[in-house]
């Protein structure tokens, strides 16, 4: 059985979740952005970035953090994204390199794009990972199913436990863009609403 360290085939394989792309910037088309998957470890950085930032500013503020993240339970979910963005854009031009360079420096030019931009980039990024990754496709039918499967039953967790993982992960996805979709009345993340600003990156 060849191993993920000797084996480049087998490596590459299962690396590929992470393998960059260059895709339009939300509502710039003329405007190209490098995005990359992030792994588990990343990921966890991502949460724990979050939730140290919540905690440092209700410190500041003599808040307390708890309490904090119970009035606003969206609040951390915020964080946790734009902290996703922050390290999954990269300038295309550097696509290549060892070490690609980061579209946004650092979270203060983040914040010029403004909520809104924070959301369409993040939605960029999912889409990102659904092409990378394309286990399972879920239609409509199945997805009614599912959720018709999941109102019956009196622990959705035990019904849940069944179902492989990149099944359940497809159909997060694909949930998150219909979502997206519906309340913006637009077909893909390619043409969501412009940006407040346009970033110091942008590649004419």
């Amino acid at each position: 059985m060849p191993r993920f360290r000797t084996d480049e085939r087998v490596r590459a394989l299962i690396t590929n979740s992470t393998k960059p792309r260059i895709v339009d910037y939300p509502g710039q088309p003329s405007i190209k952005v490098g995005v990359r998957g992030l792994d588990d470890v990343e990921l966890d950085h991502c949460r724990v970035e979050a939730a140290q930032k919540i905690h440092d500013i209700a410190k500041t503020r003599r808040w307390d953090p708890v309490q904090t993240s119970e009035l606003d339970p969206a609040l951390l979910e915020r964080f946790v994204e734009r902290e996703i963005v922050l390290r999954a854009f990269i300038d295309p031009d550097t696509l290549e390199d060892e070490t690609p360079v980061l579209f946004f420096a650092n979270v203060h030019e983040l914040k010029q794009v403004g909520a809104t931009g924070v959301t369409d980039l993040m939605n960029v990024y999912i889409e990102h990972q659904e092409w990378a990754n394309p286990n399972v496709s879920i239609g409509p039918e199945e997805e009614k199913e599912l959720v018709d499967a999941l109102g019956k039953e009196q622990s959705a967790a035990l019904y849940l436990t069944g179902i492989e993982p990149s099944i359940l992960r497809r159909l997060l996805i694909s949930s998150v863009k219909r979502l997206h979709d519906y309340r913006t009345g637009k077909c893909s993340t390619s043409k969501t609403s412009e940006p407040s600003t346009t970033p110091r990156s942008e590649k004419l």
